[in-house]
């Protein structure tokens, strides 16, 4: 009877030992661990910030890297959220990617967020009295010819500037060149899919732009925008989109796929916390180089995503385009 006794107990604390863990690990995935571990980071400075900057400038890989390391010098794994991994998994990329320490890789993504951020600094002072997504969006949809479909995902650039330095890319790489351009410029943007029927290809694509209270739409295909939701596009189609949702289709239930395109390595938590620490400068043409998930999610659904025909995701595609840069670490490929 007391081993009974003995083992039903010992099974308790086991099983609340369980309990306790998951509790935990959920609330280190959704507690915002910048406050965490604020004082893990080094006391603000504008000359480590100049430091990071210069180097990133001239192109000084070890010495970036260096000045990331003093800033923030100490940093501890975190879990990041269910669909962050499930991307990662399903492009073979293994979780450890998410933490720390800094690599040459981080170099290279902050190189070329500094390129587009250079980019969008000309493009505001070419045509200052012009929303600057406007310019964005005519820049590219200019200089990026559209070729065929990608089916080789490894034929993908590994970032962004190389699709603009190209000046051609599949209808995808004018997507990512152009959400990635935006969040430079503090615009939010999710590719939005539109399905008659959702077991088939896309009846169209639009890019969708947010920033507070602004809201456009693009679209590459016709070179037309228009400071509207998706949503009343579709509900009164302009001219040039009528033949495509007048056909018949009026009838028929819309199905919208969001798809938030943000650059894979933002989401790594060293890149977080540099971010935040960056953002503190007052420095101009310091890049973004991370970005307030959480934050990001819950405007758009508030604002935005209020059919029940629409479905909003984390896009895999800037996953996928980093594992062809050669920088891109073995030790996170699975």
């Amino acid at each position: 009877m007391k081993e009974k006794k003995y083992i039903f107990a010992t099974l308790s604390v086991i099983i609340c030992l369980l309990l306790i863990s998951i509790m935990v690990t959920g609330l280190i995935r959704d507690y915002n661990f910048t406050r965490i571990y604020k004082d893990k980071t080094s006391k603000f400075n504008e000359d480590d910030v100049r430091k990071w900057l210069q180097a990133v400038i001239r192109e000084k890989p070890i010495q970036a890297i260096q000045a990331a390391r003093k800033i923030s010098p100490k940093q501890f794994p975190y879990i990041p959220k269910p669909e962050l991994l499930d991307i990662a998994k399903t492009a073979k990329i293994k979780s450890t990617f998410f933490n720390p320490p800094y690599s040459l890789f981080d170099y290279f993504y902050w190189r070329d967020m500094y390129l587009l951020k250079s980019l969008v600094n000309k493009f505001k002072k070419s045509q200052p009295q012009k929303p600057v997504i406007e310019n964005i969006f005519n820049k590219v949809n200019k200089r990026i010819k559209l070729t065929e479909y990608k089916k080789n995902i490894n034929s993908r650039p590994a970032f962004f500037h190389q699709v603009w330095k190209n000046k051609k890319g599949d209808i995808i790489d004018k997507h990512l060149l152009f959400a990635a351009l935006a969040e430079q410029a503090g615009y939010v943007t999710h590719t939005a899919l539109v399905f008659d029927q959702i077991q088939k290809t896309p009846l169209y694509i639009f890019a969708l732009s947010q920033k507070n209270n602004q809201v456009y739409t693009f679209d590459f295909t016709s070179g037309c925008y228009w400071q509207k939701t998706l949503k009343e596009i579709l509900n009164q189609p302009p001219v040039n989109l009528s033949k495509i949702f007048n056909n018949g289709l009026r009838q028929k239930p819309l199905t919208v796929i969001y798809k938030l395109e943000l650059p894979a390595p933002g989401y790594r938590k060293s890149n977080i916390i540099l971010n935040n620490y960056l953002k503190k400068s007052k420095i101009k043409g310091i890049p973004k180089i991370s970005f307030d998930l959480n934050k990001i999610q819950k405007e758009f659904h508030d604002k935005i995503l209020k059919s029940k025909n629409s479905l909003c995701l984390i896009g895999i595609e800037t996953f996928i385009m980093i594992k062809n840069s050669k920088k891109f670490p073995k030790y996170w490929k699975e």
